[in-house]
C-alpha cells in the first residue's frame, strides 16, 4: 500500500515538471518573437496565423505562405524592422527603422566634407556612419599686376585661388616715379654753344635735370711751319673743328720739354701718341721745342708712337727710358733726324736718349723704312742716330759723309748689307758702330774710298759676316774689331801685302773669326800668317 502510494506520488511530480517544462518553453518564444503565444483548441501553440478552415497535416509551418494565399509582403516603405524584440516590454510591437538619408558634403579648399549616410528618423540611430572627406586644393587665379605711374606706386602680378579668394602668391608694391629719359649732351664746338647732359620723363615730361648751355671753345688751330729752324717764323695755323684757316708770323722762344712741363704740349699720363710739337702757343706766348731733356718721358708706360718735330736738336739721356710700349718713331726729315745730338750716355739694358732703341721700327713721312739711304749733302751719321733699328735691311752711305760715330748702327739685327758709295770721304768709323747686327752678311766701299781708321768692336758680332772689303787707305784696325765674326772667309784689301802689314792691329782684333784668308792686290795672306805671292 505504501509502496503504491510513493509511485503515485513520484508521477504526480513528473507531470508538474513536464508542465513547469512546457511554460517555460512558451516564454522563452514569446521573448524571442515578442508575439504570445496562445494554444489553439488541439492543444498545439497558436502559430498568430488565421485558421484557413483547413485540417491540420500534422506537417511543421516551413515559414512559407501557402500556395493558394496570395502575399502579403508589404512594399519597401523605407521602413526596416529591427533585428531584436523588446527585450524590456515584451508585450509590445518590435521598433521599426524609418530610413533617413543623410546628404553628403563636399569637401572645398578651405573645409573638409561628409560622403552621405543614413540614420533612423524616429530614433536618430546612425545606420550608415558619414566619413570625412579632405579638403581641396586651391584654384589658382592670376591677378594682373598694376603698372605704377609717375605719382602712384603700382603693384606687381599675383595669385589667389578663385574658389576662397585667399591669397596665394605675394605681391609687392612697384614705387611710382618717372621714367628717366636721358637728353644727350651736345659737345660746344669752336662756332656752335653746347648742353649738358639733362634729363626729363618720357611719361609726363616733367624736366628732371636741366640741360645746361656751354660756351663755345676756343679754335683747336694745328700749326704748321716750313722750317721751324728759322726767326721769324710764318705759322700756317688750320682749326681741326671749324677749317678756319690764317697765317701768323711769330718769333717763338726756344722751348725744353721736361718730365714738369711736358703738360704744356698737350701730354697727359694717358698719351699713347706722343706728337712733340715743333711750334705751339701757350697762354699767348709762342714757343719752338728745340730739347727733350733727360728723362723727360720717363716710365711713360703707356706711350706707343712718337713723332719727332725737325726743330728739335738734342734728346738727353734716358729721356724715353721705361717707355715699354713704344714701338713706332715718326720722322719728317732724315737731314734733321741725324742733326739730333743724342749725347753720350748709354747702357746695355737702359738704352740711350733715342726713342729707336725702345721703338726699332722708324717712319719717314708715313712709310716705314726698309731700305736706308742717308741723304747727299749729311757729313755724319752721329752717335746712336739708328741705335736698335730693326725694320731695315740695307744702308747706302754717300760720299759726303766723313764719320760714322759711336753706337750709330748698334744692334740693329735686320742690316744685311752696306754700301759706300764711290769717292767717300769717309774717314773713322766709329766705337761699337755696328756691333750686334747679326745678319749683316756684305760691307763694300766704293773705289778712292779715304777711310782711315775702323774702331773698337766696331763689327763685334757679326758672326754671319763672310766677307769684307777694306780700303787701301786705313791705318789702322782697333782692338776687338771684328770679334766673334765666326763666319768671316775672306777680307779683300785693296793694296800689297806689304800695306797690309803696314796697318796697326790692335789686341784681338781677330779674335773668335773664322778661318779667313786676306786677299791683296799682290798676293793671299792665311789667318795663320802664312803669305802667298801671285
Amino acid at each position: 500500500m505504501k509502496r503504491t502510494l510513493k509511485i503515485a506520488i513520484l508521477l504526480c511530480l513528473a507531470a508538474i515538471v513536464m508542465l513547469l517544462m512546457t511554460s517555460c518553453d512558451e516564454l522563452l518564444i514569446k521573448l524571442r518573437t515578442g508575439v504570445e503565444t496562445t494554444m489553439s483548441d488541439d492543444g498545439k501553440p497558436d502559430d498568430g496565423k488565421p485558421d484557413d478552415g483547413k485540417p491540420d497535416d500534422g506537417k511543421p509551418d516551413d515559414g512559407k505562405p501557402d500556395d493558394d494565399q496570395p502575399d502579403n509582403t508589404p512594399p519597401d516603405d523605407g521602413k526596416i524592422e529591427d533585428d531584436t524584440s523588446n527585450e524590456d516590454n515584451p508585450g509590445e510591437e518590435p521598433h521599426v527603422h524609418t530610413i533617413e538619408i543623410i546628404p553628403a558634403v563636399e569637401p572645398t579648399c578651405i573645409e573638409t566634407g561628409l560622403t552621405e549616410g543614413k540614420r533612423c528618423s524616429s530614433c536618430n540611430e546612425i545606420i550608415v556612419k558619414q566619413t570625412e572627406i579632405p579638403v581641396t586644393e586651391h584654384t589658382p587665379e592670376l591677378i594682373p599686376a598694376v603698372e605704377p605711374t609717375c605719382t602712384e606706386d603700382g603693384i606687381s602680378e599675383g595669385m589667389k585661388c578663385a574658389s576662397c579668394g585667399k591669397e596665394l602668391a605675394q605681391r609687392t608694391t612697384i614705387p611710382a616715379g618717372h621714367k628717366v629719359f636721358i637728353d644727350e649732351a651736345v659737345a660746344p664746338t669752336c662756332t656752335q654753344t653746347g648742353l649738358t647732359e639733362g634729363k626729363h620723363c618720357s611719361v609726363c615730361d616733367e624736366i628732371i635735370v636741366e640741360q645746361i648751355e656751354i660756351s663755345i671753345t676756343e679754335h683747336n688751330y694745328k700749326y704748321v711751319v716750313d722750317d721751324p729752324t728759322t726767326t721769324p717764323i710764318v705759322v700756317i695755323c688750320t682749326c681741326t673743328s671749324c677749317n678756319d684757316i690764317h697765317t701768323q708770323t711769330v718769333t717763338p722762344t726756344d722751348f725744353t720739354v721736361t718730365s714738369k712741363n711736358r703738360f704744356q704740349i698737350g701730354f697727359t699720363e694717358s698719351t699713347t701718341d706722343l706728337v712733340i710739337p715743333a711750334i705751339f702757343e701757350f697762354n699767348g706766348v709762342w714757343y719752338r721745342v728745340v730739347r727733350i731733356d733727360e728723362k723727360a718721358f720717363y716710365n711713360c708706360s703707356n706711350i706707343e708712337s712718337v713723332t719727332m718735330p725737325n726743330s728739335v736738336t738734342s734728346i738727353g739721356g734716358y729721356a724715353f727710358q721705361g717707355c715699354t710700349a713704344l714701338v713706332n718713331v715718326y720722322i719728317n726729315s732724315l737731314t734733321s733726324w741725324l742733326a739730333i745730338d743724342f749725347g753720350e750716355s748709354f747702357d746695355a739694358l737702359y738704352g740711350s736718349a733715342n726713342p729707336l732703341f725702345y721703338a726699332h721700327n722708324l717712319y719717314l713721312e708715313g712709310e716705314l723704312l726698309t731700305e736706308l739711304v742717308i741723304p747727299d749733302g749729311v757729313t755724319s751719321i752721329g752717335n746712336f742716330a739708328f741705335i736698335s733699328f730693326g725694320s731695315f735691311t740695307s744702308v747706302t752711305i754717300p760720299a759726303s759723309v766723313t764719320c760714322i760715330d759711336d753706337f750709330s748702327f748698334y744692334g740693329c739685327t735686320g742690316l744685311k748689307s752696306v754700301t759706300v758709295d764711290d769717292n767717300s770721304q769717309l774717314a773713322t768709323i766709329g766705337y761699337r758702330a755696328f756691333q750686334y747686327c747679326y745678319d749683316l752678311e756684305n760691307v763694300t766701299f766704293g773705289a778712292n774710298s779715304q777711310l782711315a781708321s775702323i774702331g773698337a768692336y766696331a763689327f763685334d758680332n757679326c758672326y754671319n759676316l763672310p766677307s769684307i772689303t777694306i780700303p787701301n787707305s786705313v791705318t789702322i784696325i782697333d782692338r776687338s774689331t771684328f770679334q766673334f765674326c765666326s763666319h768671316l772667309e775672306s777680307i779683300i784689301f785693296e793694296g800689297t801685302i806689304e800695306q797690309w802689314n803696314t796697318i796697326q792691329k790692335l789686341t784681338d782684333w781677330n779674335f773668335g773669326t773664322g778661318k779667313y784668308t786676306i786677299y791683296c792686290v799682290d798676293g793671299t795672306i792665311a789667318k795663320d800668317g802664312t803669305i802667298t805671292l801671285n
